[in-house]
């Protein structure tokens, strides 16, 4: 068993180097840290609007366009039945909040 486990650990080394090299000439690592900087900032926004209070149509429209957006995307998939009733009847009503921010009437 010996020969095969250092066969595989220097197949294992190898491709390790190997993914080393191949991310530093494409740029992955930068990449990678670029994405977590957003990440992490797309947090703090999410946070900053659930701590803001909805008292404004504007305020309330903003919520729902982040549900919509990044919460439950399948309240709107109607052509499959992956959302319940009541979640069917909070993306309307999401969905009224939204146009009545943008036009200033009911949808």
């Amino acid at each position: 068993m010996w020969d095969e486990a250092r066969t595989a650990l220097a197949l294992a080394k190898a491709y390790e180097a190997g993914a080393r090299r191949a991310k530093r000439a494409t740029g992955v690592t930068a990449a990678e840290a670029a994405h977590d900087a957003a990440i992490d900032h797309l947090a703090d926004v999410s946070q900053r609007i659930l701590a803001a209070p909805g008292r404004s149509l504007a305020g309330l429209a903003l919520k729902a366009h982040v549900v919509k957006t990044w919460g439950k995307p399948e309240w709107w998939d109607h052509g499959e039945d992956h959302a319940d009733t009541y979640e069917r009847l909070a993306a309307q009503i999401l969905d009224a909040v939204i146009a009545l921010a943008e036009t200033g009437k009911a949808a």
